[in-house]
């Protein structure tokens, strides 16, 4: 990065600071053993982040000075936590960002030895902090690091802080005395705190380019490779809600909870299926699906804190909210910690069968988050609404939506119309009335059960809808408008032949046949779409099949009687 830019960059409103520094980008003459050169971008993010605590400190002073309690509470916290060592996960807030540099540092850019399962040691293992301050070997993420060593470009960041300070408390004079202008300030810097933390953690990750690896975008050339197949899908999901999270952390995280919940379950049904022997201890697939587990439980624990600590932001919670915000602080780092791992084992498994990629045939992922138009700070901020177009468009057309269920986590597409006399059509079946009420749109089922679904417009083509179930249960829709409905499940439609001679006919329309050898014509129901590659097929009112489609073949499970299941496979006649 040229000087003079960086000098611009940092010092906008004081230039002396960094006129004699070098540049902080430059490679490193020699660094300390162990430690590899720290990212750029992640540099540049933590400059941000002290940039942003120096505000947030500001403010919480002016707030004391004039008298407010929530400020003053805030106020003597910070006092307090600057001489304290808050590394104890204990003291219930996130730490500062000093802290959290050095943690991110440790875990991601220091490697004293070359461990190419570094982090799934360092998971698996269950290392207590505690030992990091001994000066003893141990397994990585410890490796006998002092706490107190300072990792690369610290003192660079920490002068940038020092700067960051003497700008902030001249900015935030020019306030004023006004407790709700200052609060109002508090809650934009917060909102910046927490998004920074996300790009800081998840940069670890997204550094790597993982997402480019072969193995994660081919499918391997063998067939008895499937079960690797199976665990590059998991990585890919997980990878997935990196990329996602640092586009809309809102949104994302709110999702991701069923998201890898329903992951983890696809990854243990279809190594099952494939015959893969996970549970033998210490084999690579053991330590997979151990990470898998944990990489759940810890996006529980993300998708938990954010949504807690919004809440009690708009309760006005604040013990409550900063407590939530130091879980998901710790929460974001653990997971990308969980992600590196499971690529480490990932890796590994691929090497043990000598994976080689069939470059004509790309892996699906299998889910991901639904894309969200609402920002970030609209969408956790309790006072502000997103805003609705001046005139509202026309819901009169064809919609592709995406749907996701809250409660289950299952997802799919489905063709919605809706006409010009107020008719609401799924796949071309009637299933209810739309009517238009002010600046949204109520779609009301003629099934009581399934309830109703408030629509609005993000843009002109584009609706969000929340989809409200009698039972209490909620599913969110995000729909494009579309000249004619969209055929992306076309893989499944065909003729699917048992071993046995039974045939299942499937058409685009969402109708399936039973088709006997003699040649007689049977209707068994209907399909529809679960997520991409997964579907039910309607038996009746008695029977449902759940199919997974995996390049040429159609894996079929019901539940009999007692609890028993029925398994069958299916092969496209070509």
């Amino acid at each position: 990065m040229n000087r003079a830019i960086l000098f611009l960059l940092l010092t906008a409103t004081n230039g002396s600071l960094f006129a004699q520094e070098s540049d902080p980008f430059a490679p490193a003459g020699k660094l300390a053993d162990g430690w590899e050169q720290i990212d750029q971008r992640l540099v540049f993010l933590m400059v941000r982040l002290v940039d942003v605590e120096a505000n947030l400190e500001a403010v919480d002073i002016a707030m004391l000075k004039h008298g407010a309690r929530a400020g003053a509470a805030r106020g003597r916290a910070i006092r307090a936590q600057r001489g304290s060592d808050r590394m104890d996960r204990n003291a219930g807030g996130p730490v500062r960002w000093d802290q959290f540099y050095g943690r991110t540092a440790e875990k991601f850019f220091y490697h004293p030895t070359q461990n190419h399962t570094y982090h799934t040691q360092t998971i698996l293992s269950h290392q207590s902090p505690s030992r990091d301050n001994k000066g003893e070997a141990g397994v990585p993420s410890s490796q006998g690091l002092p706490v107190h060593q300072r990792p690369p470009q610290f003192d660079y960041i920490y002068r940038a802080n020092e700067n960051a300070r003497q700008r902030a408390t001249t900015e935030v004079a020019k306030l004023g005395n006004k407790i709700d202008v200052l609060a109002e300030r508090r809650h934009e810097l917060e909102l910046q705190q927490c998004k920074l933390w996300c790009e800081v953690a998840f940069r670890a990750v997204s550094r790597n380019d993982l997402d480019k690896k072969p193995l994660y975008r081919f499918q391997p050339k063998s067939t008895v490779d499937e079960g690797l197949e199976e665990s590059a899908k998991f990585v890919m999901v997980s990878l997935s809600i990196v990329e996602n999270a640092q586009k809309n952390q809102a949104s994302t995280f709110r999702q991701m909870k069923p998201l890898i919940s329903e992951a983890r379950d696809n990854l243990a049904n279809n190594w099952s299926q494939h015959g893969v022997k996970y549970r033998v201890q210490s084999s690579n697939e053991w330590k997979f699906a151990m990470l898998a587990r944990h990489l759940e439980d810890v996006a529980s624990n993300l998708s938990d804190s954010y949504t807690v600590s919004v809440d009690s932001a708009r309760n006005s919670d604040d013990d409550r909210r900063d407590m939530y915000r130091g879980l998901l602080q710790q929460s974001l780092v653990q997971y990308a910690e969980a992600v590196l791992a499971l690529d480490e084992m990932a890796s590994e498994m691929a090497k043990v069968i000598r994976y080689e990629p069939d470059f004509d045939n790309a892996i699906e992922v299998p889910f991901t988050p639904a894309s969200a138009s609402t920002p970030y700070s609209e969408m956790a901020t309790p006072s502000v609404v997103a805003a609705q177009p001046s005139v509202l468009p026309s819901l009169v057309g064809t919609f592709r939506i995406k749907w996701l269920e809250g409660r289950t986590g299952n997802s799919g597409f489905s063709n919605y119309q809706f006409t010009s006399d107020g008719k609401a059509l799924k796949e071309g079946e009637e299933l209810g009335a739309w009517t238009k009420q002010r600046d949204e749109f109520m779609v009301r089922f003629s099934d009581s059960k399934r309830g109703h679904v408030i629509i609005r417009f993000a843009d002109e083509s584009t609706i969000l809808g929340t989809h409200f179930w009698t039972d209490g249960s909620q599913s969110t829709w995000d729909g494009k408008r579309v000249a004619q409905p969209d055929t992306r499940n076309s893989p499944l439609v065909g003729y699917w032949v048992q071993t046995n001679g039974w045939a299942i006919e499937i058409f685009s329309n969402g109708q399936a046949k039973n088709t006997s050898p003699k040649g007689t014509v049977d209707a068994i129901g209907t399909w529809q779409v679960l997520g991409n590659g997964k579907f039910v097929v309607h038996l009746g009112k008695q029977w449902e099949w759940r199919v997974s489609l995996q390049r040429n073949i159609l894996y079929a499970e019901t539940f009999l009687s007692g609890a028993r299941k029925a398994h069958l496979t299916f092969t496209k006649k070509q």
